[in-house]
């Protein structure tokens, strides 16, 4: 059922679309979640801390296929909001076109690197196979992944957040079938899980499909549709990738402090990789909200309905930091029992450093949450460059960390890289949106003008 977001109460209309979103989140973390469990629970500390190494590289990859998806969004959604729905499946169509030649170029890419980039981070010698086997397989998959987000993304512009949900549900319950049938039947280890998540997510994504074309009317295109048309390619790609880059730009800072963190050691590793998963669901609220901010303000700037936009941000923020709130108490009084769902037996040192991180980075919460509030509603506005740049400032931070102060401080200054970069970014985002309040009503007719031009 699609939703139109340009009526109604804003707050209501947010938490309602962000439900369905923060259940499939939880969802989605739970793919690698899974997959963490049963090798740590299965395989062994090494495998767990191997598989946990590679997190940052798939976040770099799989990050520039979502923003990349989430970009693409942009047009949908503002095509739906102002009532064009023609315009809407021709914009799909093309981006279609272009997911094609994004997905041929980056499993060529990402196949036949995934081992050098592994060397280049220094991952411990122990645990470069398990990591490299684990990458390899699911960089081969790297379309299935892409269209999936593709799919996702279509359908939370036209206000479906259900649907996703319903099918990542699916994925989920097969994953945990084929990650215990792999790896406790056929002792698969590594690779058992790396292509039980392939196959789930692949499964997921074309039973999705295939209800869209059952009760979606609204999005089934027609050969037309699936032209190639130069001015929609070109604002598409002005969309797509300077969000894509923005998730990259993050997870090049990831891997980064990632390399630092390989430098400390093997048990380190292993500490990075069971908090890692655990911030992971700390920040999907956060990612939720964002989520729905770019639908959000994507609708109501193509419905021309600016007030409804700084309303819906002002709602956004507050939740935001509700949110950032719970995680904190949550992270920093039960890390001990959540950190030990991972790992096969209790190091006390592990669990000790779990625990001096999540006191170190929980309380700098709200910045992240602000953060994925304003950079998500700036790019459902239409402002794709400067959240890009926030993106830039938190690389920045992350390589003053990790080359100024990780060789003389070690695991402590690994904790601040994170918070160092939410402060930053976060920061110069609200300036960055409070500077731009009065220029969006000249937004909005550029908008209208490029409708006309691109129809």
């Amino acid at each position: 059922m699609t939703k139109d977001m340009t009526k109604g109460f804003p707050m209501k209309i947010i938490v309602n679309f962000c439900l369905p979103l923060l259940v499939g989140s939880l969802f989605q973390q739970l793919y690698n979640m899974v997959d963490a469990i049963v090798v740590g629970k299965f395989v062994g500390n090494d495998a767990l801390a191997a598989v946990g190494s590679t997190g940052c590289i798939t976040f770099l990859v799989f990050g520039f296929v979502i923003g990349l998806a989430n970009g693409f969004a942009i047009d949908f959604s503002q095509s739906f909001g102002g009532g064009n729905y023609e315009r809407m499946r021709r914009f799909i169509g093309n981006s279609i076109i272009l997911s094609v030649g994004f997905s041929i170029v980056l499993t060529l890419i990402t196949v036949f690197t995934a081992r050098p980039l592994l060397r280049l981070m220094q991952t411990p010698e122990e645990l470069l196979d398990y990591a490299a086997v684990y990458l390899i397989i699911v960089f081969s998959a790297l379309s299935a992944t892409l269209f999936v987000n593709l799919i996702n993304s279509i359908l939370r512009a036209v206000g479906d957040s259900k649907t996703p949900l319903m099918f990542l549900i699916v994925g989920m319950l097969l994953n945990i079938g084929l990650d215990l049938l792999f790896v406790t039947v056929f002792n698969l280890a590594v690779i058992g899980v790396a292509v039980a998540t392939v196959i789930a997510q692949i499964l997921s994504g074309a039973l999705c499909l295939l209800y869209i074309r059952q009760h979606h009317p609204v999005l089934r295109l027609s050969k037309n549709d699936l032209k190639p048309n130069k001015a929609m390619l070109l604002s598409l790609l002005g969309k797509g990738c300077p969000m894509a880059f923005q998730y990259s730009i993050t997870a090049v800072g990831t891997i980064i402090v990632q390399a630092a963190v390989n430098s400390l050691g093997s048990d380190i590793v292993l500490v990075m990789s069971v908090a890692m998963r655990l911030q992971l669901f700390a920040i999907m609220p956060f990612e939720t909200l964002g989520t729905a901010m770019a639908s959000y303000c994507g609708q109501n700037m193509g419905a021309r309905k600016l007030k409804r936009v700084k309303k819906g941000i002002k709602q956004a923020v507050i939740l935001a930091l509700i949110c950032a709130v719970i995680c904190f108490i949550a992270l920093v009084f039960f890390n001990k029992p959540m950190s030990m769902l991972f790992l096969y037996e209790e190091v006390p040192d592990v669990v000790r450093l779990i625990d001096r991180y999540f006191k170190s980075t929980a309380v700098f919460y709200p910045f992240i949450a602000l953060l994925f509030v304003f950079r998500n509603a700036l790019q459902g506005i239409g402002y794709g460059f400067l959240p890009l740049l926030g993106g830039v400032i938190e690389l920045g931070s992350r390589i003053l960390i990790t080359v100024c102060f990780v060789g003389a401080f070690g695991f402590n200054a690994v904790c601040f890289a994170s918070p160092l970069a939410w402060i930053l970014s976060s920061v110069f985002l609200v300036i960055v949106y409070m500077a731009l309040r009065k220029n969006m009503h000249a937004k909005i007719r550029r908008n209208a003008i490029g409708s006309g031009n691109a129809a």
